[in-house]
């Protein structure tokens, strides 16, 4: 009868505990973000207007589990700023994941809603497997608007957008501007060249 309860009872149930944890806290999940360095005019500008999408940088993750797991993304936002901090810090858009290969079509003008920043997002991954997310900027209207003249008039005195990761959801147009700069110091930095 005890051999009954502990390995009709006890046993599977202390072995869906154990599996459930595995698998709970992300064991053999490896996470690497690898942002562009740097962006130049051609990188942003092309046939006389600015890209709908921008590419910032990737995220790769590979799950060495026996199972299945799911990863959180935090919410990025990207800020346009100055280093001497003359210039306010600008929204630069909104940021899209994208868990494929970018295709640009410069001759399709497509309606992003760049007001609208993609919150976290949950990321399941096979067991085994790697999947490479893109970190993609859909600028602001305000940027869009201009010519290629224009943004390298205007712009000029900013240095680098900064990517912030929030876990809370903090999107707004003045988010850049109220940066703690502990926030700006801990933020990841890509060169702008225009």
């Amino acid at each position: 009868m005890k051999l009954k309860i502990i390995f009709g009872i006890i046993l599977p149930a202390t072995l869906v505990i154990i599996l459930g944890l595995y698998g709970a806290f992300n064991i053999g999940l490896d996470i690497q973000k690898k942002y562009q360095k740097s962006l130049i005019m051609d990188d942003i500008y092309k046939d006389g207007r600015i890209l709908n999408i921008i590419n910032l940088g990737e995220i790769t993750i590979k799950n060495d589990n026996l199972f299945s797991s799911r990863t959180e993304l935090n919410e990025i936002i990207p800020c346009v700023i100055d280093k001497e901090g003359v210039k306010s810090p600008l929204i630069a858009g909104s940021i899209q994941y994208e868990e494929s290969d970018i295709n640009y079509n410069y001759n399709q003008d497509i309606y992003y809603d760049s007001s609208v920043n993609q919150k976290s997002i949950s990321v399941e991954v096979s067991p085994g497997k790697i999947k490479k997310i893109q970190i993609n900027l859909v600028p602001s209207s305000e940027f869009r608007s201009k010519t290629g003249e224009q943004l390298t008039l205007e712009y000029a005195d900013y240095d680098d957008i900064a990517i912030v990761e929030s876990s809370v959801s903090r999107y707004d147009y003045n988010f850049c501007s109220t940066l703690s700069e502990k926030e700006l110091k801990n933020a990841v930095k890509v060169n702008l060249n225009l």
